[in-house]
């Protein structure tokens, strides 16, 4: 995407410039209700006046500011851009309002806002004050603004925007709209590929599709083994936490690795072997793990005894579960046991 940059560390993205993108699912759901909100249908079209805070919470590596691209193109509106860590380890926040000021209408976006404006800092009581002024209003500026840690935020600042907005992972729908856009030629593994993907982020879909362009350029591989071996969904808190506790050579590797030891067709008789010796703490191993909750160190005994709990998608993981505790039951009965 080329941008027009004015002085040394901020420009203006005009919307004629930003690439055309058709978003889908949540990301295209938050665009239609930020619009719908900024316009006055009732106003004639030269008198409209946008403005506004919106504050998006989303998973870490979302396409946020996307949005923000697709509100500044849809509205006419040119685009703030500046480096971020001009604005955290230079202090440069004050500019940044004052180049947005100067250069209003426009589309501020914030990444980050908790780094932005931690919690009882500086740059959270100028922003705070920028918010709640009438300088926004104005001279017609719209904020958004994201953030993966709301709780990290000044409580001031949280309270300054006009709406919150959560940004869901992509429920089974739109994951398959979105790997159907993409891997059409591929329609015999898009069932599965859905499935396994369940809980991802569209980051991490994202990384998925861009990772399939650049294999697939050399050699044809299964998206399903894409899936399953190469690509990570580091979205999800649990799988940064194992990676990086993996790569300091502590606890168990990466599932997507266990995934190449263990047969699909076997999982299931090992679920049961674990439900029959340990039901309770299986039981509360996954719903730690599926929550993305810090592993304990009875957890991490449990998981060191049965890493094949960590294949799988949240989803797929109590489904396992609860067909090997009903096999279990089965076959006590059959048996005659009292358990």
């Amino acid at each position: 995407m080329t941008e027009e940059v004015i002085g040394e560390n901020f420009g203006l993205l005009s919307p004629e410039r930003i690439r055309e993108t058709s978003l889908i699912g949540g990301l295209n759901r938050i665009v239609n209700e930020i619009i719908e909100l900024l316009t006055d249908i009732d106003s004639p079209e030269d008198k409209r006046e946008f403005h506004g805070a919106f504050l998006i919470i989303s998973l870490p590596g979302e396409p946020i500011q996307t949005i923000a691209e697709k509100v500044a193109k849809t509205l006419e509106l040119p685009l703030v851009t500046f480096q971020l860590g001009e604005i955290i380890e230079k202090n440069k926040l004050d500019a940044l309002m004052t180049y947005a000021n100067t250069n209003a209408p426009c589309i501020l976006y914030l990444p980050r806002l908790e780094d932005i404006a931690p919690s009882s800092s500086i740059n959270a009581i100028k922003l705070y004050e920028w918010l709640s002024s009438a300088n926004l209003e104005d001279n017609q500026i719209i904020t958004i603004a994201q953030t993966s840690n709301p709780e990290k935020i000044d409580a001031g600042v949280l309270s300054s925007f006009d709406l919150h907005i959560p940004l869901p992972p992509p429920d089974d729908k739109d994951r398959e709209n979105l790997l159907k856009q993409f891997f059409e030629e591929r329609a015999g593994e898009l069932a599965d590929a859905v499935n396994l993907t369940e809980g991802w982020s569209y980051g991490d879909l994202n990384r998925l599709i861009k990772y399939v362009k650049v294999k697939s350029k050399k050699e044809h591989i299964s998206l399903i083994s894409i899936i399953r071996n190469n690509v990570l969904p580091i979205s999800q808190k649990y799988h940064r936490m194992n990676l990086s506790r993996w790569g300091q050579g502590r606890d168990n590797p990466p599932a997507r690795l266990i995934e190449q030891l263990i047969p699909e067709e076997l999982i299931e008789q090992y679920y049961l072997m674990a439900v029959s010796e340990n039901p309770n703490q299986v039981h509360r191993v996954i719903q730690n793990l599926n929550d993305g909750f810090p592993l304990d160190e009875k957890d991490q005994e449990i998981l060191a005894k049965y890493p094949f709990l960590l294949i799988g998608p949240p989803r797929k993981r109590i489904e396992r579960l609860a067909a090997a505790k009903r096999q279990l039951n089965t076959i006590e009965r059959l048996v005659g046991g009292d358990k």
